[in-house]
């Protein structure tokens, strides 16, 4: 789980939720609002982006503020904090703008996802968009949600459905994941993340 720091302007320390726009106090609550958003997500990015877009920083942006618009200030915003889950040290706040024109162009040479990719092609493009982005962390919460909304958004453009959600739920699943996350952290190697993901992408 992400560390909250305790002069974190952004959280409520008392009931334990992030400051929304909702005023919602109760974590279940704030849970339950954030999973419809993510549905709701789901269908307008489906119906915005068509199946030749190639994506860019600015719709790395954009996707999550359709995400998470609705209940916080900073949706779409790069995050001012520094965060830490699972032994990783995510991106430092302040590297964040430069890291992420370095991975917008990245984004746009491996996008858009085109019928014609093999699985392997898919899966290598998934694993180091995927990997970078949550490496990253470019916003304060959310970030392991939107970067698999817009790994399905991929998925879908070259015709394949999207990674089974309930396996990011799953214990065995989480801890090979986390593993797999620190590689890329560690060395810059997608490769337990693409055999990770191998089972969970197909048409």
């Amino acid at each position: 789980m992400v560390k909250y720091d305790v002069n974190d302007s952004s959280f409520d320390h008392k009931h334990g939720v992030l400051i929304n726009k909702l005023g919602i106090k109760d974590p279940e609550e704030l849970q339950s609002r954030e999973k419809d958003r993510l549905v709701n997500a789901y269908k307008k990015a489906a119906e915005k982006y068509s199946e030749n877009h190639a994506f860019s920083e600015k719709d790395v942006c954009d996707i999550h503020k359709l995400f998470l618009g609705d209940l916080y200030e900073w949706a779409g915003e790069y995050r001012t904090v520094d965060l830490s889950s699972e032994n990783i040290r995510f991106c430092h706040a302040a590297y964040i703008n430069n890291h992420m024109k370095d991975f917008s162009i990245e984004l746009e040479a491996l996008t858009p996802f085109t019928e014609d990719l093999n699985k392997e092609q898919i899966l290598g493009r998934l694993g180091k968009i995927h990997g970078e982005l949550i490496i990253i962390h470019p916003f304060r919460d959310g970030n392991g949600r939107f970067t698999r909304l817009l790994c399905d958004l991929l998925l879908m453009q070259a015709n394949y459905l999207p990674m089974a959600v309930s396996e990011f739920y799953n214990t065995v699943f989480l801890k090979k994941y986390h593993e797999a996350i620190q590689e890329v952290w560690r060395a810059v190697d997608y490769s337990k993340l693409i055999s990770l993901f191998d089972p969970l992408v197909s048409r």
